[in-house]
Parts: structure tokens; sequence; C-alpha cells
């Protein structure tokens, strides 16, 4: 994961030849798709441990509540970028 620094990322755009159009923040999304993904791998631990071991089950949940906690605290974000190549 190589994560955007968005007081940046217009300058760097530039630097390799796009325009940034708009940037719409879809962190609460991201949190919200994170907290039901975390919820449903609870749910469904029995199923999972079926098939994966309980150390592969715990590193998931484990990189995934990391995830929502970055989430939780703006530590990360997610965006959709529009930009368009720059006409030079």
């Amino acid at each position: 994961m190589h994560p955007i620094m968005l007081k940046k990322l217009e300058s760097d755009l530039k630097k390799s030849g796009w325009e940034l159009i708009e940037i719409t923040d879809l962190s609460s999304h991201f949190l919200l798709w994170y907290q039901e993904l975390l919820q449903r791998l609870e749910e469904e631990s029995p199923a999972l441990s079926l098939r994966f071991s309980n150390s592969d089950i715990m590193k998931v949940k484990t990189t995934f509540c990391t995830i929502e906690e970055w989430l939780s605290s703006s530590l990360l974000g997610g965006v959709v970028i529009f930009a368009k190549r720059s006409c030079s």
C-alpha cells in the first residue's frame, strides 16, 4: 500500500502531466465498510475456521482492525481522484 499525501497531490499530479479536477472524500464510507467487514468476519468465524487456520484468520482480522482504527482516527482515508491529462 502506498498512501497518497493529499497536501502534495496536486503538485505531484502536475509534475507527471495531470490536472487535478476534483477530490471526493469517501473516508466515512470506507470506515463503515471496514466495520461491516469486521462484523461479518466475526459472524462467519466458525465457518472460516473450517477452511483456514486460526493464525491466518487472526492475521486478517488484525490487519482489518488496524485499518479500521486508522480510518477512525483519520490517520488513513479514502478518496476518489478525478484528474485529466494536461494538454502540453
